[in-house]
C-alpha cells in the first residue's frame, strides 16, 4: 500500500474559496495581535473543553459538555462511567502536551512523539496504549482497508516525512491529507480518529491558524465518515472544504471576543464622561423597567395556579419580595446577593409532592444567545426543584429533567423563556422562546409538573 500524495489531489474551486475564507480571517487575528492574555486564556479554554468533547463524542463517548468539563476541571472520574471519564480526561492531557510540547518544538512530526501522544490518549484504557496495532484490521463498510500492520512503521515514516517537506503547500491542504492519512494507515488498535484529529491540529496551530473542532454534528450532519471515504477514493475537497470551515469558526472565536473587549473600553471611556447622577437615573429606570416585568410575570404563574387548584389539582404559591436595585447590580455583575427568591409553587396530587422555587441568578450566555441578548449582563429567573425533604436541584442539572422551561429573562420588556429537552446539551440544544407571554410558559410550566412529575 503506498499513500497518495498531497499533490496528486486536485482540489475545487469551492475548497480554494473556502481556503481563501481562512487566510483572511487569519489575517484579522493576526491585525489584533498580541491578544491580551485574558482574551486569550477565555477563549483558549472554550475551545480546549469543545475539543475534547466533540473529537470524543463523534467516537461515540456520550459524556455531556457540561460533564467533560468538570471532568477536565475537577480530575474526577466516576466510576459509574470509568472508560468515558478516563477518555476525557486522557484527552485533555493530550491536548495539553500536544500544545506544551509538541507545538513548540522545532520537528515534532516524528514517530517517537506520535507513540507518546498515544500512549497519553489510552492510558488506563488500552494495554496497546503508545503501540503500532501488530494485528490486521476490518473496517466494516469501508471500501479501502487499513494495511498490514508490518507496513505501518513505513507507511507513517513516509507521512511524516511528507508533512515535514510540504512547506510550499497550502496549511489546511496538508492538515487534511493528514488527518486522512492517519486514518487511512490506522495505525493504532484503539485511538486513531482522535490522533488524527489531534495531528490535523498541531500542523494549523503551527502555522498560527486555529484548530478545526470536527463537531459531534459534523459526524452526521455534514459527513464527516462520507468525507474520509471520498478521500480513500481519492477525493479530499469534502474534508478539506470541512476542516476549513471549522478553522474559520475557531478563528472567528478569536474575532468575536477581541470586538467585544474592544466594544467594552468604547463603552467604559463613553459612560466616564457621563455624570454619576445620570448613570445612576438611567440604571434607575432600567432597573424599574425589569422589576415592573418579572412582577407582571409572577402574577401570570399565580393566577395559573389559583386556577388549577379550583380544578382539583393543589397548588400552593408564595411569593418573596422583590430583590431591590443593589442586589440586581450585584447579579448582573457576578458578584452574587442573597435572599433571591421570588416565588415558589408546592403541588400536591394522588399523594406525591413536589416544590419548584424560582429564583433570580445571573444568565449566562448560550449558543443560542443573540446579539441583543449579549448586550448586557442579564438577571435571569431560575428554577429548581424539590421532592419532599430532598435538597433542591437547579433544573438545569437534573438529568433527563422532563420540565422543559429552565429560565426566563428579559431584554428591555420582551420576555424570553429557555427550553430544554430531556437529555439535550445546554450550549447547544437550548431553544429560546422570543417574546414569550408570561401566562403561556405560566400554563406550559404547570402543566408539565402535573403531567410529567405528577402522574
Amino acid at each position: 500500500m503506498e499513500l497518495k500524495p498531497l499533490n496528486a489531489f486536485e482540489f475545487t474551486g469551492a475548497t480554494e474559496a473556502l481556503i481563501t475564507d481562512v487566510d483572511k480571517l487569519a489575517q484579522r487575528v493576526n491585525e489584533f495581535r498580541p491578544l491580551t492574555p485574558d482574551l486569550v486564556n477565555s477563549v483558549h479554554q472554550r475551545l480546549f473543553s469543545a475539543r475534547v468533547y466533540n473529537s470524543n463524542a463523534v467516537e461515540g463517548n456520550t459524556l455531556t459538555l457540561r460533564e467533560t468539563i468538570e471532568i477536565l476541571t475537577t480530575g474526577h472520574v466516576s466510576q459509574r462511567r470509568r472508560r468515558e471519564g478516563t477518555e476525557a480526561k486522557n484527552l485533555g492531557a493530550a491536548v495539553k502536551h500536544l500544545e506544551d510540547v509538541l507545538l513548540p518544538e522545532q520537528h515534532p512530526h516524528s514517530v517517537d512523539r506520535l507513540l507518546e501522544l498515544h500512549s497519553i490518549l489510552l492510558t488506563d484504557l488500552e494495554p496497546t496504549a503508545g503501540q503500532f496495532r501488530n494485528t490486521r484490521v476490518m473496517i466494516a463498510g469501508a471500501a479501502f482497508q487499513p494495511p498490514r500492520p508490518e507496513l505501518i512503521p513505513q507507511l507513517i515514516e513516509g507521512l511524516f516525512a511528507a508533512i515535514s517537506q510540504s512547506s510550499s503547500s497550502n496549511v489546511v491542504k496538508v492538515a487534511s491529507w493528514a488527518h486522512w492519512a492517519i486514518a487511512r494507515v490506522h495505525p493504532f488498535t484503539d485511538g486513531n480518529g482522535r490522533i488524527a484529529r489531534l495531528w490535523q491540529d498541531l500542523i494549523l496551530l503551527r502555522a498560527r491558524l486555529a484548530p478545526a473542532i470536527i463537531r459531534l454534528q459534523d459526524r452526521d450532519q455534514n459527513g464527516y465518515y462520507d468525507a474520509l471515504a471520498a478521500a480513500d477514493d481519492g477525493n479530499l475537497n469534502s474534508l478539506t472544504q470541512l476542516i476549513a470551515q471549522r478553522t474559520a469558526a475557531t478563528l472567528e472565536e478569536y474575532i468575536a471576543a477581541q470586538q467585544q473587549a474592544t466594544e467594552l473600553v468604547d463603552w467604559a471611556s463613553k459612560i466616564a464622561g457621563e455624570t454619576a447622577t445620570r448613570i445612576a437615573e438611567q440604571r434607575k429606570a432600567k432597573y424599574l423597567r425589569w422589576a415592573r416585568v418579572m412582577e407582571s410575570l409572577r402574577n401570570d404563574f399565580q393566577r395559573c395556579a389559583a386556577r388549577i387548584t379550583e380544578s382539583g389539582v393543589e397548588v400552593q404559591f408564595r411569593e418573596f419580595p422583590m430583590i431591590d436595585e443593589v442586589a440586581w447590580e450585584n447579579i448582573r455583575n457576578g458578584i452574587g446577593a442573597s435572599q433571591t427568591w421570588f416565588f415558589s409553587l408546592s403541588f400536591r396530587h394522588n399523594g406525591r409532592s413536589v416544590r419548584y422555587i424560582f429564583f433570580f441568578g445571573k444568565h449566562f450566555w448560550k449558543v443560542p444567545d443573540s446579539d441583543a441578548d449579549r448586550s448586557e449582563p442579564r438577571v435571569a429567573l431560575l428554577v429548581s426543584e424539590q421532592f419532599f425533604n430532598d435538597e433542591a436541584k437547579l433544573l438545569y442539572k437534573i438529568d433527563d429533567c422532563p420540565i422543559q422551561l429552565r429560565e426566563i429573562f428579559a431584554v428591555d420588556t420582551n420576555l424570553i423563556g429557555v427550553h430544554l429537552n430531556p437529555g439535550d446539551d445546554l450550549e447547544s440544544g437550548a431553544t429560546y422562546l422570543r417574546d414569550a407571554v408570561g401566562l403561556k410558559l405560566a400554563q406550559e410550566f404547570i402543566g408539565q409538573v402535573i403531567l410529567r412529575r405528577l402522574t
